[in-house]
Parts: structure tokens; sequence; C-alpha cells
């Protein structure tokens, strides 16, 4: 029996990958800003000017409205074309699951192999993925999230606090003090798309385990994954081989 749990817009908003899913501090240095703004992008990639102009501010602003009208065209192109190509290339079930584009184009091939899964594998991955994400985050063992880690592997409904993610989020901000956080790395040293470049592990797995319910089973591996995938950030190669492995 596949447990299904209804999130009202608020929560949907909070599991948005484009958005912080749990409550957290918010950035204090433009480093922080930048760091965040990063988040899912090619590292090594280069920034793109406004009209050739960086930040300035008053009668001398980055360019006009429109050079900046042709960037976004231009960037909303190269967006549909990318989407075009995943369709050509068979990958249209999973081009609006939130989260699937960043695995997507940083291992194709896991994806494919996720898609050509039945239903109950790919609900099972799901589980996995949110576990191991628990487990890496140094969440697992603590004695409000074990039951619930039990319970999502045998498929039944999660006890307190998980059953609103608005719940294990307060649970979690008064157990702060034992949580798994990374020193903070500078940009330069960032490895691929899944790396914050250090920072709090707990932030990134806990929504792994309410996308791990989603009633699509497509969308509960992928969206999980690619929780589990920021969770583990610069190690992210060590949890897709270990998934590949497993299933």
């Amino acid at each position: 029996m596949d447990f299904e749990t209804e999130l009202d817009d608020e929560e949907r908003d909070l599991l948005d990958r484009e958005e912080p899913v749990i409550d957290g501090d918010p950035p204090h240095t433009i480093e922080d800003i930048v760091r965040d703004s990063l988040e899912g992008q090619d590292p090594a990639a280069t920034l793109q000017p406004v009209g050739g102009l960086a930040f300035k501010f008053g009668d001398d602003r980055a360019g006009d409205d429109k050079e900046l009208n042709a960037l976004i065209r231009t960037a909303a192109q190269a967006e549909e074309l990318a989407e075009a190509e995943w369709v050509a290339q068979g990958f249209t079930p999973v081009t609006h699951i939130p989260g699937a584009d960043q695995i997507l184009a940083y291992d194709a091939d896991l994806v494919r192999r996720i898609i050509e899964m039945d239903e109950p594998t790919q609900r099972k991955a799901a589980r996995w993925c949110a576990i191991r994400a628990y487990e890496y985050a140094g969440l697992a063992h603590r004695e409000w999230v074990a039951p619930a880690l039990t319970a999502l592997s045998s498929d039944q409904p999660p006890p307190a606090p998980f059953e609103n993610i608005q719940h294990v989020s307060a649970r979690w901000q008064t157990d702060r003090e034992n949580d798994k956080d990374e020193p903070i790395r500078p940009l330069h040293e960032l490895r691929g798309p899944f790396d914050h470049g250090g920072g709090n592990l707990p932030y990134h797995a806990i929504p792994a385990y309410f996308s791990a319910l989603d009633p699509n089973p497509l969308a509960a591996v992928l969206r999980t994954l690619s929780h589990a995938s920021h969770t583990y950030g610069a190690d992210v190669d060590r949890l897709h081989a270990a998934f590949k492995d497993e299933y």
C-alpha cells in the first residue's frame, strides 16, 4: 500500500527545488548570496554580464530594457531547446519533475535507468534515497527521526512529527546543536551542480522524506534523489554509484 501525504500550497512551495525547503538562517554576506544563487549551476560556467556591465545603480544602469529582454529571450530559447532535446532522447516523462533537469544534465544514463524501472522499484528507490540522505546528514539515529525512517521503509504512515513538514522543521530547529555541518569552501572549489560548498546537511536532507511520498513513483524517486544529491554535495558521485549498485 502506497501512503500518500496531502500537502497544502504552502508546504508544496517548501518542497519546490527553487526555494529553500526548510527554515534556516538567511544569507548574511555577499558570498552567501552568490553561493545560493549558484545552486544547480555549473561552477565552471562563465558569468554573463548584462549589457557588458556589472551591477551599477542610478543613471548608469546595467544595460537597457531591450538588452535585458534579449537576454531573457535567449535564456528561454536555450531552455526550450534543452527540453526538446530531452524529449527527442526519450526523457519526456521527467521534463516537468522538479530536480530532474539537474540529474539529467549530470547523468542521463542514471535517469534513463530510473525511467525504465517498474513502479514498485521506483517507490523502493525513492525510500532508499531518503534514508541515505538522512544517514549522510547525521539525522537517521536521532530519537525523533529513527521511527519515521522505519515507517518509511515499511510503507507505514509517518509518526509525529513527520506527518507534516512544518512540524519537522520546528522540531529540527530545537535540535540544531546536533547538526552535521561541513566547513564552507570558497566558490572556486565547488565540484559540480550539487556542491554547495559545505554548510548544513540536514537542511538539504529533510525534504527527501516528503518527496519520497509523492503519489507518482517516478516523481518520487527523482525528487528524492535530487534532495539526496544536494545533501551529498561534493560527494554526490558516491551516492549515484551506490544507487546504481543497488538498482
